[in-house]
């Protein structure tokens, strides 16, 4: 947005602005912690079943997603503060 833009934006058009980019930011985030999650589930229940270890297949799989998450999610807020800084 330009310099000419942010000075004609209203108040009102701000903070819808500021709302939408809200709710993209927390459905973002919300999908790099909810979708690891569930595929570590899954994955850490097969891997229980096929070599009948229950339940370190389970935690062994939630604590590498878990890392390789906060990894992502670091990464995505890098780049978005980033971007928001230019």
């Amino acid at each position: 947005m330009s310099l000419k833009n942010k000075t004609t934006e209203t108040e009102e058009e701000r903070i819808k602005r500021m709302k939408s980019q809200s709710y993209k930011l927390f459905f973002r985030v919300s999908l790099i912690v909810v979708v690891p999650a569930m595929l570590s589930t899954l994955i850490g229940y097969l891997i229980d079943r096929k070599f009948d270890i229950k339940p370190y297949g389970t935690l062994g799989s939630l604590l590498f997603f878990y890392i390789v998450t906060w990894v992502v999610l670091a990464l995505f807020l890098k780049k978005s503060v980033f971007k928001n800084n230019e």
